[in-house]
């Protein structure tokens, strides 16, 4: 017996309604792994930022070493702040309102460090910014019912540790204004502003850093092309054997940038340079490591962000030192 038209209609109707609340499921499912898999790196980023804390030594007792201290603490707040940054840009598009407001306080608490390591926030209110980040992924993790959250005694212990520094060092600050004099300098160091341009002394370090500036900016082109392919999909185990030199370079050149460190010229522009470079180094090495391991879009777009990121600081490099 022939099936009448109406249930023919019906029938179809029926297979686009199950097609449609497939679809629905497939999407929210994909979705809740997303939400999942950026919460997972962003708990991994915040671990790694108290491990970087834990490197700091609130203990050492000169002036400039605190300083010093101070800045690596600014800047590893920085460097996890921008990778934050990135996972927000993922978390755009993965429709979950707690999950975006896990990445703004964790934001907000990164920030906290920064403005500390600027003797401008107290430890009171860095504290609130810990309690609000940890109840957001709390409140997260609850709702998407997944496992894993930052550990409570690890905030309190980085907040302890960065606070115990920018004490010492305000007290250490304090002690030579009240001393009524300015730090005693050997008169054999100082460098009249200006004179470490042409300064015998600092022409290998110059050299040297010059080198590592225009050998990372002609890699760039070999990685651009492995990219051009991976895009293509026509990407082959010869631009995967050139993405392996290429990265093996940029871990020699972060080696020879961080074994310069005690030769840069003091009171100098170099210095801020040198930490460009070894920031710049970082991230690079840190993406490429990643798409070598698993070369996904995600990867991919990760590897956009910082390269956006380290082209600005390359330009700014070489129209310092004269490369094209």
């Amino acid at each position: 017996m022939k099936n009448s038209p109406k249930k023919i209609i019906g029938g179809v109707i029926i297979l686009i309604a199950i097609g449609f609340i497939i679809t629905n499921l497939t999407i929210k499912q994909n979705q809740k792994e997303k939400q999942i898999y950026i919460y997972k790196n962003l708990i991994t980023q915040i671990d790694s930022f108290h491990t970087e804390i834990k490197t700091l030594s609130p203990s050492v007792s000169e002036k400039d070493q605190l300083q010093e201290e101070l800045r690596k603490m600014k800047t590893y707040a920085q460097g996890t702040k921008d990778k934050v940054k990135y996972l927000s840009m993922e978390a755009s598009n993965a429709n979950s309102l707690a999950l975006n407001e896990s990445i703004e306080k964790t934001n907000k608490y990164l920030s906290g460090f920064e403005q500390l390591a600027n003797l401008s926030i107290t430890q009171d209110a860095l504290k609130a910014k810990s309690d609000s980040m940890l109840k957001t992924l709390e409140n997260f993790r609850l709702t998407a019912q997944v496992y894993g959250s930052p550990d409570e005694g690890d905030t309190t212990e980085a907040i302890d540790r960065a606070f115990k520094l920018s004490n010492s060092f305000d007290k250490a600050r304090k002690s030579i204004r009240l001393a009524g004099d300015t730090p005693k300098i050997n008169n054999d160091r100082v460098i009249v502003v200006g004179n470490y341009w042409t300064n015998p002394e600092y022409s290998d370090y110059r050299q040297q850093i010059f080198q590592i500036v225009a050998e990372y900016s002609n890699g760039r082109k070999s990685l651009s092309r492995v990219l051009s392919h991976y895009d293509k999909g026509i990407l082959n185990d010869n631009d995967r054997s050139q993405w392996s030199t290429e990265l093996n370079k940029r871990r020699d050149l972060l080696n020879r940038i961080n074994s310069l460190s005690d030769q840069i010229p003091p009171y100098s522009i170099y210095k801020e340079h040198h930490n460009l470079l070894q920031q710049m180094l970082s991230y690079a090495i840190e993406a490429m490591e990643n798409f070598a391991n698993n070369e996904n879009s995600s990867n991919r777009r990760y590897l956009s962000y910082i390269s956006s990121k380290n082209t600005t600081i390359m330009n700014r490099l070489k129209r310092f030192y004269g490369i094209r």
